[in-house]
């Protein structure tokens, strides 16, 4: 799996992706901005499971606001 993140000022939430057949774990830091999670090499946060969709969600960070958008993938 590959992450990159968005520049910004401030630290304001971490994301944690969990494997359970490995049980490795994979830590993301969320800034100020938007990014896409899903399996897509265009998402910021990519993870690599069947389960996911290419463009599964949006994360929306704003200041103190976090908004998780569901971007209506089937799985």
């Amino acid at each position: 799996m590959n992450a990159t993140t968005t520049t910004c000022t401030a630290i304001k939430f971490s994301l944690v992706q969990v494997d359970q057949e490995s049980t490795s774990e994979q830590r993301f830091v969320l800034h100020d901005g938007v990014c896409e999670v899903g399996r897509g090499g265009e998402c910021e946060i990519r993870i690599s499971n069947g389960s996911v969709s290419k463009r599964h969600a949006r994360l929306i960070v704003k200041g103190l606001q976090l908004v998780i958008e569901d971007l209506g993938s089937t799985n």
